[in-house]
């Protein structure tokens, strides 16, 4: 799956237990994808490197099921951080 340039698509994915990964070009919207068990360290990490960089002013935070979100490493978070993200 592929999402672009979305404004209110934080629930998009709440319910979607077998969503295995999506690539989000240049998303800066909060993300909550923590019902999708299916995603692992390896797709989480492509998400969190093609977030948006968020403007001043904007917040947005991604959310990972606990086994993924407790798996990424320091630099790896860093990697939302640094564009203005929380990683949960």
């Amino acid at each position: 799956m592929a999402v672009s340039n979305s404004v209110n698509t934080e629930n998009f994915a709440v319910n979607c237990s077998s969503l295995t990964g999506f690539i989000a070009t240049n998303f800066a919207a909060t993300l909550d994808i923590r019902a999708s068990r299916k995603i692992q360290h390896p797709e989480a990490v492509t998400i969190l490197n093609n977030l948006a960089t968020l403007s001043s002013g904007q917040s947005a935070t991604v959310y990972f099921n606990t086994c993924v979100s407790q798996g990424l490493s320091t630099a790896e978070k860093a990697i939302a951080e640094n564009k203005g993200w929380t990683v949960s």
